[in-house]
């Protein structure tokens, strides 16, 4: 399937973060706080596409518009009725309710491309090289499989189907907020897909591509709630002249309620240093609380939401 929208929502995002990053600095921040949403509502324009790979792009979007967010929260840049609309904005983003749905569209491709396989419309060809998982050349498996029983698909579809069914979508609870780390960390040992076998060739291909996808998720909704909270941080900032000692001061008037952590749903880290500014964290996909510092990547140039804390910090000016 064609998907050239993407790539071309993914530029303009980029273009829009540039170019309220450019008006902040211009001191032009009305114009910047309409960039800031048209980016907000160009990430919900991809809401009602199930494919996981239109919710991979969506939350690298998501992860682009933060940026001129947090360059004028750190700044101030905002005003208070911009913080309120920025809130508004985060708030229509709700990361969590549709990871259900797009690993039940995955799934329902998954059992698509069976079906065409096992009627013949599909050639096993067309899944890449599978010698590995049959131990044959694709030839050979092409010409075994139009002489397989229609049943060694269907018990191939039943391995298929009970991984999504019991390895992916139990993950998340939308509604309590919360993602099952510990869960999650199982399908790195789920039997199924450790060994070949006759009935999970199309499991071991198949279902890897989405047993990560939960953590993208969490770490992207967690994203959204901290810029949240950062904005009705800075508006008591601008009230009080100061910082909250602590997150419940900003219930009721800054924010209705707090968001809590999907790792292990209570508060968000929080501290204020000694030059008055402060630091903000989940506690990340480990589960530790690591003192607000983030993972990053082997190369240092990137965060690994995997490892360390999920982090927005305001630093101290030098």
């Amino acid at each position: 399937m064609l998907l050239p929208h993407l790539a071309h929502l993914k530029g303009i995002s980029q273009s829009l973060r540039l170019r309220a990053l450019a008006r902040l600095a211009a001191g032009r921040k009305a114009e910047a706080l309409e960039d800031v949403k048209l980016g907000l509502r160009m990430v919900e324009s991809l809401k009602s596409e199930p494919l996981l790979i239109s919710q991979l792009v969506r939350i690298a979007m998501l992860h682009l518009a933060m940026q001129p967010i947090w360059e004028g929260v750190a700044r101030h840049e905002w005003s208070d009725a911009q913080l309120i609309e920025l809130q508004a904005a985060l708030s229509g983003t709700r990361l969590l309710g549709d990871y259900g749905r797009t690993i039940r569209t995955e799934r329902a491709f998954g059992n698509a491309a069976i079906d065409e396989l096992r009627t013949g419309r599909m050639s096993l060809a067309s899944l890449g090289d599978i010698s590995g998982e049959s131990g044959g050349e694709n030839g050979m498996a092409n010409l075994a499989s139009r002489f397989v029983p229609s049943g060694w698909y269907r018990l191939n579809q039943l391995t298929l189907n009970r991984l999504y069914q019991e390895h992916c979508l139990p993950l998340v609870d939308a509604e309590k907020h919360r993602v099952n780390v510990a869960q999650a960390r199982e399908n790195d040992e789920i039997p199924e897909l450790k060994e070949s076998g006759l009935y999970n060739l199309f499991a071991r291909l198949l279902f890897p591509a989405v047993s990560k996808t939960s953590t993208r998720f969490a770490h992207a909704q967690m994203v959204i709630d901290l810029a949240t909270i950062a904005c009705a941080m800075e508006r008591f900032r601008l009230s009080n002249g100061e910082y909250p000692t602590q997150l419940d001061l900003l219930v009721p008037r800054f924010i209705e309620k707090i968001p809590t952590d999907v790792i292990n749903g209570e508060l968000p880290k929080y501290r204020r240093d000694s030059g008055g500014m402060y630091v903000l964290y989940s506690v990340g996909w480990n589960g530790l609380d690591d003192d607000g510092q983030p993972g990053l990547v082997k190369s240092g140039n990137a965060v690994d939401p995997t490892q360390g804390d999920w982090v927005w910090r305001i630093p101290s000016s030098k």
